[in-house]
């Protein structure tokens, strides 16, 4: 039914989708050049190998589509999972330097939205339409069925292999179980069917195989040059940053008096523009100079009203605005900077 270009995103790894793509895209009169580079890698070396065949004279390169007839275009792009930088959220985007998405276009979505990328995926969809392209995508549109394999698919590997011992692997607990549970219907004992989580593992000795030992692993993070360094104290602090902002308190004090030097100094980031609230700085400087004279007759008495200084800032701030920034505390004793 499309009069246009046809703009087909699948998986580059998805072979047989790519041949099936080529087959019809060649029986309906269409050249076929394709878009991406993991696209372009594996269609060549696919090709190489015999496993994807493009009829003669069916590929063009992608720089000569704008010199085909639009009702004689095809293009295989990457991208059907919404990754900004793959062929068709370029495209989207109008970063793509081969292919404009123009009125008369239709673009076809030959999958599904693997959970966590439907926003992703949705908003490519939305600027194609906005470019004037028709969007084919969805279970309705029967286009795509699933590429992994079915129930009755995996009880036919287990039946051709018919192994001593079966562990499933790839997928959620769930699935791992759903798995493990064809291979009891089809006869295997609970004792060789095995089911691990990170961190097990299994021994292989000439009596079998068995369970070895659980290692502890945890996530290893990496930020610049450091690996491994960065903690969860760190990651919460980084995610109140970003989130609520941070102020700095810098207070002088006479300890001897129990008085302000001179006024506090307070720098706001991310929280509030300190020249447009005046009101809720006016209240933060009025809490700090009740803070100290209050406070600061202990053993250590910058220490004990640095951290007042924090609570009574954080808890008016909170009253206030329901915001928690980041309060940073710089007491200085006696006007000694």
């Amino acid at each position: 039914r499309a009069r246009g270009r046809i703009i087909v995103a699948t998986f580059a790894s998805l072979l047989s989708r790519v041949q099936l793509v080529i087959e019809t895209a060649a029986r309906h009169g269409r050249k076929v050049a394709v878009a991406g580079r993991s696209m372009e890698d594996n269609t060549a070396i696919a090709e190489q190998l015999g496993y994807v065949r493009f009829p003669e004279g069916v590929r063009v390169p992608l720089a000569q589509i704008e010199n085909l007839p639009d009702e004689q275009v095809c293009v295989l792009a990457t991208g059907s999972q919404g990754e900004p930088n793959a062929a068709l959220a370029r495209m989207a985007s109008g970063r793509f330097r081969h292919v404009s998405i123009r009125e008369g276009d239709t673009v076809l979505l030959s999958s599904t939205a693997i959970p966590g990328n439907e926003t992703a995926v949705f908003r490519n969809i939305d600027s194609l339409a906005r470019l004037g392209a028709d969007v084919v995508y969805g279970r309705h549109a029967g286009l795509h069925v699933s590429g992994h394999a079915a129930q009755e698919e995996l009880k036919l590997m287990l039946n051709l292999l018919r192994p001593l011992y079966f562990l499933p692997v790839h997928g959620a607990f769930r699935m791992l179980r759903a798995h493990a549970k064809l291979a009891y219907e089809l006869g295997f004992s609970r004792d060789d069917v095995f089911m691990l989580d990170n961190g097990e593992s299994l021994v292989l000795t000439p009596s079998g195989l068995q369970r070895g030992e659980k290692l502890d692993l945890e996530d290893i993070l990496v930020d610049g040059s450091l690996v491994g360094d960065v903690g969860t104290t760190v990651l919460r602090d980084r995610h109140s940053l970003a989130s609520e902002g941070f102020v700095v308190a810098r207070v002088m004090v006479d300890l001897d008096k129990h008085v302000l030097v001179s006024e506090p100094e307070i720098i706001s980031q991310g929280f509030v523009y300190v020249p447009d609230s005046a009101q809720l700085m006016d209240a933060a400087r009025s809490t700090i100079e009740s803070i100290v004279s209050h406070n600061g007759h202990g053993a250590d008495p910058e220490e004990e009203i640095s951290r007042e200084i924090k609570r009574g800032l954080s808890e008016l701030f909170y009253r206030e605005t329901r915001r928690r920034p980041v309060v940073v505390t710089m007491v200085n004793a006696n006007g000694q900077s």
